[in-house]
């Protein structure tokens, strides 16, 4: 049960971490805004009045905003935490009272750990209902032209290679796709290809317009198909294929691994699968990291501390990106591309222990 002490720096923190976290969004919103003004101006030309789509779209970005910042929310909250309690001379008499730093930290790293589990399963929740909307307001606001994505690669459940020329997701009538090919093995090993003019899902798979089957080989022959299942092979799967070949950041650990069943050399996806179950961790690698620096009560101001901590920290992504994309490069495997970060920089900041006052 958490002591009077432990909620006084839990209610801090998580007051300081809601505020970071608005101030974070409210900044990146603005400049977006600002930054597309000119676009805003050309929609507003084309379709009229766009108030509304431009409060949805930037509702429905927050989510990728805070999830992309959480990180750094979480170790500037906590240093405003500590910083507050030092300039209110409240953190020395927790320490005069017998508690190691450490101890007066354990609200903080406990909450830290799971923010970063909570905001881990809204972006598995919450990203893959919301990306092909965003994507939608995102062309018809920046673009003036409907989300109509072309060239897109997939793949089914049992290896088969799809090509879509272009996909619409809210064509008259449902999903429709312009131009597909989809590539196979047949089951003596021939190839076997199915093409057609157009395809248009119906809830449960694709009727072909102008379909045809044709099979390689000694028994070479060719028949019209008029409906195509494909196990992998719906709507969600072809918005999946245009988010990792065009925002593959934006992911989740569930499509990553859908991705990977499909294709075992996809070493991005594998890449990015490890990361992602090591990305809750990071929100309390970071407060190992800088908070030691805040307390040094020798030389330095506290100021200067919050410096070296956020260079730190900032030295940590840098090594993330890097060690991703030594992953994605296969030099090294995914899963020490993926949590090596994580598991040195944790290092690092155990180690530092020896600079906090007792």
């Amino acid at each position: 049960m958490l002591k009077r002490l432990d909620r006084y720096v839990l209610g801090s923190f998580l007051r300081h971490w809601l505020v970071v976290a608005l101030a974070f969004v409210a900044l990146f919103t603005a400049l977006d805004l600002v930054g597309h003004s000119d676009e805003f101006g050309e929609a507003k030309k084309a379709y009229g009045s766009i108030g509304g789509q431009v409060l949805r779209y930037y509702l429905l970005n927050a989510p990728f905003l805070l999830v992309q910042f959480a990180p750094y929310v979480t170790l500037l909250a906590a240093l405003s935490t500590v910083m507050q309690l030092r300039r209110n001379r409240e953190w020395t008499p927790q320490l005069t009272a017998g508690r190691s730093a450490w101890r007066a930290f354990l609200p903080m790293l406990g909450a830290s750990l799971v923010i970063g589990f909570l905001l881990s399963g809204m972006r598995e929740g919450s990203f893959p209902r919301l990306q092909l909307e965003r994507a939608e307001l995102e062309a018809r606001l920046f673009e003036q032209e409907d989300w109509e994505p072309r060239e897109l690669w997939l793949r089914g459940t049992r290896d088969q290679r799809i090509q879509i020329d272009a996909y619409a997701p809210r064509a008259e009538g449902g999903p429709r796709i312009v131009g597909l090919e989809v590539f196979s093995l047949g089951p003596r090993g021939e190839d076997v290809s199915i093409r057609a003019q157009r395809a248009f899902w119906d809830g449960t798979g694709w009727e072909l317009e102008e379909g045809r089957r044709t099979l390689a080989g000694d028994r070479a022959s060719e028949q019209p198909v008029e409906r195509l299942e494909i196990e992998g092979f719906r709507p969600r799967d072809v918005v999946r294929a245009w988010i990792g070949q065009n925002q593959p950041l934006e992911l989740t650990r569930r499509d990553a691994g859908e991705l990977l069943a499909r294709d075992s050399g996809h070493r991005q996806a594998a890449t990015l699968r490890w990361s992602l179950t090591a990305a809750p961790w990071v929100h309390l690698v970071l407060l190992l990291i800088g908070l030691p620096f805040v307390l040094n009560f020798e030389r330095q101001s506290s100021l200067e501390g919050v410096a070296v901590g956020l260079l730190l920290c900032a030295l940590f992504f840098v090594a993330d990106f890097l060690f991703q994309d030594l992953g994605q490069r296969g030099v090294l495997s995914p899963a020490v591309a993926g949590i090596a970060p994580v598991v040195l920089f944790g290092g690092l900041g155990l180690a530092g222990q020896d600079r906090l006052a007792t």
